[in-house]
């Protein structure tokens, strides 16, 4: 009778013995395994590359490519490198035995052998891979749930810190005015709450935008991008926000003409601009300079006076949630998707956004490539 539990793992078998070769798959097909046959080397890598078996079973002794040799070649490609490997053979010397599981041969066995002790091995092999799977399957689901804990608890402090300023500011205008009070407090309770929903509304668009990003759908059509209108005074608009008292220098070449999705270009620009603003002083100076990279791109660079990003974090902070695990992302706020969303565009674009060398503060750069106008208006 077919044991029911294997019928899903397949094995290769790889021997220029005819006869064993007839002789072994018929043995694991009555157990219930799927079988591949090849009695070569060059057809066992012709298998292993398109059938992706569960387990290879190779005998050494073969016309070139021998068993280590085809062992060796599976191991250098991402594909074939782990699929477990069990080399049956003539040969019983430990230094052959000590040379297959160098190769990463995960059990050696010697002919003659019998059927029974065949098939314990095979199933232990595969048992062994099965255990291993399931333990990194179960800590990579415990590091997506820590992960996922710690991001909706940020989700959540980030939806509520504005939608509480928003609400308390709101109440306070009404109180004041309920008590026919002097409106001394309103205009900054007023702006409190324009703020914070400027704030709601830039997280909202966010999540949506990650959503585009990882639907691959994100637009690369075409906008000419007014210097004034979509960078800088969206720019000084969220600067203000900061109440920091922020210097903003903004200086742009007039021969660059930009062109470029306008919305997601435009969120890019204040997301980076709002990280300057984030982590500089009170008082600080921000600086953006826009020049032209041939018709219709642009190498554009933000630098501010906070405290920098060391060079072994520079690639790091491009990862989406990276500030989840630190404390910046109390200190600060944000859900550090900032440097991931302009990444994404950048991409789609053609372009590329690093940090670069500073002597104070951070220096981001943007450089996107000369690119057609796809809408005129």
């Amino acid at each position: 009778m077919t044991d029911q539990s294997k019928v899903q793992n397949s094995i290769l078998i790889v021997d220029d013995e005819k006869n064993l070769l007839l002789g072994i798959s018929r043995v694991l097909q009555r157990s219930g395994y799927k079988v591949f046959v090849a009695s070569t080397g060059l057809e066992g890598i012709d298998l292993a590359r398109g059938q992706h078996p569960d387990i290879i079973l190779s005998d050494i002794g073969m016309p070139p490519p021998n068993g280590f040799e085809l062992r060796k070649i599976l191991s250098e490609s991402e594909d074939t490198a782990n699929i477990p490997f069990i080399f049956v053979t003539a040969k019983s010397s430990q230094e052959d035995k000590l040379h297959g599981l160098e190769l990463g041969a995960d059990d050696y066995i010697t002919k003659p052998f019998d059927v029974q002790e065949l098939l314990a091995r095979v199933q232990a092999v595969l048992r062994r891979v099965e255990k291993g799977r399931q333990a990194g399957k179960n800590e990579a689901d415990q590091k997506v749930e820590l992960l996922r804990k710690a991001i909706s608890a940020n989700l959540t402090h980030e939806l509520r810190t504005p939608l509480g300023q928003i609400m308390m500011s709101l109440q306070t205008v009404i109180r004041q005015r309920s008590q026919e009070k002097e409106p001394v407090d309103l205009d900054w309770s007023i702006q409190a709450a324009l703020n914070s929903a400027v704030r709601l509304k830039q997280l909202v668009n966010d999540l949506i935008l990650l959503s585009t990003i990882d639907s691959g759908e994100i637009t690369t059509f075409r906008q000419a991008i007014d210097g004034t209108y979509d960078i800088r005074a969206p720019i000084e608009k969220m600067i203000q926000s900061w109440n920091k008292d922020l210097i903003f220098e903004f200086n742009v070449d007039p021969q660059a003409k930009i062109f470029a999705p306008r919305l997601e270009f435009t969120q890019m620009i204040v997301h980076l601009a709002d990280n300057a603003a984030k982590f500089s002083p009170t008082n600080g100076k921000i600086q953006v300079e826009v020049l032209p990279n041939g018709t219709g791109g642009c190498k554009i660079t933000i630098t501010d006076e906070g405290p920098g990003i060391p060079p072994e974090l520079r690639e790091k902070v491009f990862e989406r949630y990276y500030q989840v695990d630190g404390s910046d992302a109390r200190r600060y706020g944000g859900l550090g998707v900032g440097l991931t969303i302009s990444r994404a565009i950048t991409n789609a674009l053609g372009g590329s956004i690093s940090i670069q060398d500073s002597v104070n503060g951070c220096k981001v750069c943007i450089v996107l490539p000369p690119a057609p106008l796809d809408w005129a208006t």
